[in-house]
């Protein structure tokens, strides 16, 4: 007798996905925090040397970046790079999250809440590290992509068909 396989609804999957951005938002701000004042520090350390800037006093690094003279020291670009620096850590972050719950687990936070795990479509396995990776870069066509879960079979959105995974309850 071959087992019935469920497969979640978009709704439930959309669920599961704001479940996990909650569950980003309370690991990722700490570690961000954190990384932003080390970046920001690592990227500006000429002003605050010239300035004499104590960079444990928190309230005062916070007054620096928007002083008439830090705006007057470094150019627009160089702030850009600065912000460019920070979202590139926030991104991989995010990926490194959902690689290794993927891939090491097979289901995210959001998605163990709610019963769901992401498998091979064929093995019904665990997914591979590329799986992984192209389920990952699929995701980033999320707004278009979750339109093709109500309309397939399986359920998969088009992150899952580039990946060749599926998710199911259970």
């Amino acid at each position: 007798m071959q087992k019935q396989i469920l497969y979640p609804s978009l709704v439930a999957r959309l669920f599961s996905t704001n479940i996990d951005f909650v569950v980003m938002f309370f690991i990722f701000s700490p570690i961000m925090a954190i990384v932003n004042k080390w970046l920001f520090i690592y990227r500006f350390k000429d002003f605050m040397v010239h300035y004499g800037i104590n960079t444990k006093d928190d309230e005062l690094m916070n007054k620096v970046f928007y002083s008439p003279d830090f705006l007057g020291y470094y150019s627009q670009m160089d702030i850009i790079s600065y912000v460019l620096m920070t979202v590139v850590v926030f991104l991989i972050s995010v990926a490194i999250y959902y690689i290794y719950f993927w891939h090491r687990h097979g289901w995210t936070p959001g998605k163990l809440m709610l019963g769901f795990r992401v498998v091979d479509e064929e093995s019904l396995s665990k997914l591979s590290i590329l799986a992984c990776v192209k389920r990952l870069f699929g995701a980033a066509f999320f707004m278009v992509g979750v339109w093709f879960i109500p309309f397939t079979s399986k359920h998969q959105a088009l992150h899952d068909k580039l990946a060749g995974s599926i998710v199911i309850k259970g």
